[in-house]
């Protein structure tokens, strides 16, 4: 049954309403043991619906008691006379300070067919053991019992049971009665759990009668008599399992003896087996470092013929560089020689510019000889008008005359003009050529001093390459890299390149 009244005293429903007259199974189990036309002595507090069927079964409850009151007095002291023919312990026993004490004094207030009736939480439900095992149950003073524990409790304190009943709970489901269950509960911590038979018992209920003194004194010396039966057949137990226990310390002792020998064996094996793997770990060291030798020696071959290689390069670079200044040298002299045809014109134009110079020199002279001779004509007119005032030429022989001589006089200043133009013209062209031979001049420095830089500027570059490539060289062969390639060609032969 997993849904159950709320059985601890204070947490019964305080309800006057028909629902709580709803039969209980728990209370109609504790009802059923009670019995009916009982006068009752209540310790603890039980909830409405055990009252109304207690009422209801014509039980009177004569007295009501608590803890306290039990643990300050004894209970014949607390009822006086009255007697009573069940005394109800409603989740009472775990609370006592001593509960044997308390229950061997409550035969003494019942009547000769007395009982008592209990009601008491079970210490091996499942959820309290595993909050016990993770240690998550509060530290307190109650005495739970399971149902040996009660039955020790009950014969120690002159009680027969007469029926006894298991009131169950689903391990794992929530209850106020019992602390939560984890959702992570291991397998082995349950399988741990459940062997125990009342793993799912959250209370036990039950019914006990006093006995007499002799029949207690009997049940207590067949408890006794059984206690020691079981207490021989353990001992015989004990010795059947000291015969055994010493017949495997000595099988024990010869199986340690061998494994002392077997581990002595191991040991060599494994030293030899260590020795093994060190020689086999140095000689697959060595081998690692031989193959990282070898590598690194061919990466500094390979660095070597790349050294070489560029080496190589720079030496053909130098050769091509040296074809562009013997090809760059071949042009300065193919410009060297038109810059000299170049002079050799204008050296050729001076002359005719010389030329000209001359015949405009001796065209001055005409002209200055002819303005002469003008004169000379002009004089030579005057007088012979003057003549011919005098001798009375004609007038038309005169005329004609002159104007021969100015024709004359006007293609004179024609030659003039035609050689004066032709000095003009002259001189620009001769200014011209001076121009042209200017600038020939010029573009002849700047190209020789070009090409002197240019000359200069690959000559140093060649030179530079040339020193580095020697110097790289000798590095090499004068370093770690050249000796150690002689070394492994040596060791390796001609494989390593």
């Amino acid at each position: 049954m997993n849904e159950l009244h709320r059985a601890v005293a204070g947490d019964a429903p305080q309800t006057t309403s028909a629902a709580a007259a709803v039969a209980d199974p728990v209370s109609d189990l504790l009802a059923d043991l009670i019995g009916e036309h009982r006068s009752i002595a209540l310790v603890g507090v039980v909830d409405l619906t055990l009252s109304r069927l207690l009422s209801s079964r014509h039980c009177k409850t004569r007295i009501t008691l608590t803890v306290t009151d039990l643990d300050v007095a004894p209970i014949a002291t607390l009822m006086g006379s009255t007697r009573v023919d069940c005394i109800i312990f409603y989740n009472v026993l775990e609370a006592l300070r001593q509960p044997s004490r308390v229950l061997d004094e409550a035969r003494t207030v019942l009547n000769d067919s007395g009982a008592i009736v209990a009601i008491t939480s079970n210490v091996s439900h499942g959820a309290i053991r595993l909050a016990q095992l993770e240690s998550r149950l509060e530290q307190t003073e109650e005495r739970r019992f399971d149902a040996r524990g009660l039955d020790v409790l009950l014969l120690n304190a002159g009680y027969r049971i007469d029926r006894f009943e298991r009131i169950s709970h689903t391990f794992g489901s929530p209850s106020p009665l019992l602390p939560d269950v984890p959702d992570d509960v291991s397998a082995d911590l349950r399988e741990r759990i459940v062997r125990d038979p009342d793993f799912e018992t959250l209370q036990f209920a039950f019914r006990a009668t006093p006995l007499s003194d002799v029949a207690r004194n009997r049940a207590l010396a067949r408890r006794l008599v059984a206690g020691s039966t079981e207490i021989v057949q353990a001992h015989s137990r004990i010795n059947d399992l000291t015969g055994y226990a010493k017949k495997v310390e000595t099988e024990l002792a010869r199986a340690t003896q061998g494994r002392i020998a077997v581990d002595k064996r191991l040991k060599n094996a494994l030293r030899l087996v260590n020795s093994a793997k060190s020689a086999t770990v140095d000689a697959e060291r060595v081998r690692k470092e031989l193959s990282a030798i070898s590598a690194a020696a061919n990466a500094l071959l390979r660095g070597y013929a790349e050294i070489e290689q560029r080496a190589g390069s720079l030496a053909e670079e130098a050769l091509r560089r040296a074809h562009l200044l013997e090809e760059a040298g071949v042009a300065a002299a193919r410009q060297q020689q038109e810059i000299t045809a170049s002079l050799s014109a204008l050296q050729q134009m001076q002359d005719r510019v010389e030329q000209g110079r001359q015949f405009l020199e001796q065209a001055g002279r005409t002209i200055a000889l002819q303005q002469y001779e003008l004169g000379t004509s002009h004089v030579a007119l005057q007088q012979a008008l003057s003549e011919r005032d005098a001798s009375a030429i004609p007038m038309q022989v005169a005329i004609q005359h002159a104007e021969a001589l100015e024709r004359e006089l006007e293609d004179a200043h024609a030659r003039v003009s035609s050689l004066t133009t032709s000095q003009t013209e002259l001189q620009a062209t001769l200014l011209s050529e001076e121009e042209a031979h200017r600038d020939a001049d010029r573009k002849y420095e700047d190209l020789a001093e070009r090409f002197t830089s240019y000359v200069s500027t690959e000559i140093e570059a060649v030179c530079a390459t040339i020193a580095v490539a020697s110097r790289d060289t000798s590095m090499i062969r004068s370093g770690r890299i050249w000796r150690l390639r002689r070394f492994f060609r040596n060791l390796f032969g001609d494989s390593i390149q």
